[in-house]
């Protein structure tokens, strides 16, 4: 396709631009295209509805949603097949501990729970500043064993093959 070539005509009385191409009849074919679709529709200023006053039903009535449901397709699948059997792992692991911290030091649920997640978060190792605040009634003996115990229960493979 030749390029359109837009220049100033100093010879005219009024200074205008004037399109030179040899594509002249493709531009107005395009043109004439573009009048055509945008007179299919009518805009009003008062309300700012648009008005279609052509068919268009085929151009949304038999949508193609292939991909979004192979999307959906593939997040369910992970879900299924990664996200719940990790989440079931998690949780079987989480009453073992629950269990052991029972029977050791009995405390309130919302405290086992602060546990297991100073644990998680320091791999294992509970920090000095949670070791002198919120744990600090613990004995060492008992902050070691506690430590010891969580990196056996969470550093283990699934407890389970099966975990549906």
């Amino acid at each position: 396709m030749e390029e359109i070539i837009i220049g100033f005509n100093s010879n005219a009385a009024n200074p205008c631009y004037e399109v030179m191409t040899k594509k002249a009849q493709s531009s107005t074919l395009i043109y004439n295209k573009i009048t055509t679709i945008a007179s299919n529709f009518n805009i009003s200023a008062v309300d700012n509805n648009v008005q279609i006053n052509s068919a268009t039903g085929d151009l949304y009535r038999y949508f193609d949603a292939t991909q979004q449901a192979e999307f959906l397709y593939s997040c369910i699948q992970q879900a299924v097949d990664v996200i719940i059997p990790q989440q079931i792992d998690f949780l079987q692991k989480y009453d073992r501990m629950k269990r052991f911290l029972d029977d050791f030091v009995p405390m309130p649920n919302r405290m086992v729970s602060l546990l297991v997640s100073f644990l998680e978060q320091g791999n294992g190792t509970l920090s000095k500043r949670a070791k002198t605040s919120e744990f600090k009634h613990f004995t060492e003996s008992e902050i070691s064993e506690i430590e010891t115990t969580y990196r056996d229960i969470f550093r283990t493979g699934p407890l389970s093959e099966n975990v549906y």
